[in-house]
């Protein structure tokens, strides 16, 4: 976390840059390039753009918008480490055929035009900052971010990697979810810097560059598995679902597809029924009753497997436990003898420790 009169130490130091070297925050040459991609890639000009002038093309920098973007403006947002398929529609380095991704159509024509209209669209959309249709559009988040934030630099900040979201709210221990679409998370950046009595004069680019001077986020980031996303996704959907439903859906669960429906949108089925027995048993530590608290206020555990999943152990509550991380890595990697086990308790020693571990949900 920032230390808070660090922060106002940095705060100043930027202001006076701000104020006396601004061509070190965005040096003028930059600054033309930035304009030279908004003059040949105008708004009103995007329904005449071409296939062959949006995939990225080195043999056509100039004219190529996903070169410009991912390339030329690689200092306005660094949209590098991600795929190509990004874009939606690229050329194979090896054949210089194209290829598109299948969400767009079958066929490269209809791929590049869904693409081309998710971009008039996209702009609209900016320019009148609607968030909800902006998360809705096609295109994908990072390049969406990098978009906006070219076309409506005053809206819009360009800090495009999700990890870095995520690390810069927690740093400035901005309240948020998670879960949050990177869209949402961007305008709560903003708004923190709008209601700043500082930084509020400062453009957002100018932001976005005071944040990675100072506070720049490592290498290598944590970052929560598919696994744990989705059970967050989960537990937001289901917070009104009562105890009484989420016990009639575990203690029904027959169905062994890996994917099931809930509340309209497909989830694998096991992270449905561990996020349901997190929340049943109070994400509470079950060996030692310690629950962690995120920061922003969401409770953290894990589930470890009885039986493991390797030798078929399913994920119904008698083959749970909920554990803080130390506990977790203990029951899977330590001395462990199960004594007695039955589908309402379990009494095993680990580590020469014995535990009695009720396994009901009621």
């Amino acid at each position: 976390m920032i230390d808070k009169e660090e922060l106002k130490r940095n705060q100043k130091f930027f202001e006076s840059l701000r104020k006396n070297s601004p061509q070190l925050i965005l040096s003028p040459e930059l600054k033309e390039e930035w304009n030279k991609f908004l003059d040949i890639f105008s708004e009103h000009k995007m329904k005449n753009l071409r296939a062959e002038d949006y995939v990225l093309d080195k043999n056509n920098s100039d004219a190529s918008f996903c070169y410009w973007m991912e390339v030329r403006l690689n200092m306005l947002g660094n949209m590098h480490g991600s795929f190509a398929l990004k874009f939606g529609l690229y050329l194979s380095k090896e054949t210089r055929e194209y290829i598109h991704t299948k969400k767009f159509g079958r066929t490269k024509e209809e791929a590049f035009n869904k693409i081309k209209q998710s971009l008039i669209d996209l702009l609209s959309m900016g320019k009148i900052n609607d968030l909800d249709k902006i998360k809705e559009n096609s295109l994908s988040p990072m390049f969406k971010g990098k978009i906006l934030f070219l076309y409506y630099p005053n809206k819009f900040i360009n800090i495009l990697s999700n990890k870095h979201l995520n690390y810069f709210l927690n740093e400035l221990e901005i309240p948020y979810s998670e879960d949050l679409n990177e869209v949402d998370k961007r305008a709560i950046l903003v708004n923190f810097k709008n209601n700043d009595p500082i930084m509020k004069y400062w453009t957002n680019q100018q932001f976005s560059s005071f944040l990675y001077k100072f506070y720049r986020p490592p290498k290598n980031l944590p970052e929560l598995d598919i696994n744990e996303k989705e059970q967050e996704e989960i537990s937001h959907k289901t917070r009104e679902m009562s105890k009484e439903d989420k016990i009639t859906y575990l203690t029904s669960m027959q169905s062994m597809e890996e994917i099931v429906e809930l509340r309209g949108k497909s989830y694998k089925r096991d992270n449905i029924a561990i996020q349901f027995i997190k929340s049943l048993r109070g994400y509470k530590c079950q060996l030692c009753g310690v629950t962690i608290t995120k920061k922003n206020g969401e409770f953290y555990a894990e589930a470890s497997h009885i039986t493991a999943k390797h030798k078929k152990g399913s994920e119904r509550p008698d083959n749970i436990l909920i554990l803080c991380p130390n506990h977790h890595k203990e029951f899977d990697w330590g001395n462990k003898q199960i004594i007695k086990r039955t589908s309402e308790e379990i009494i095993f020693k680990l580590n020469n420790k014995e535990y009695k571990v009720n396994l009901k949900l009621k």
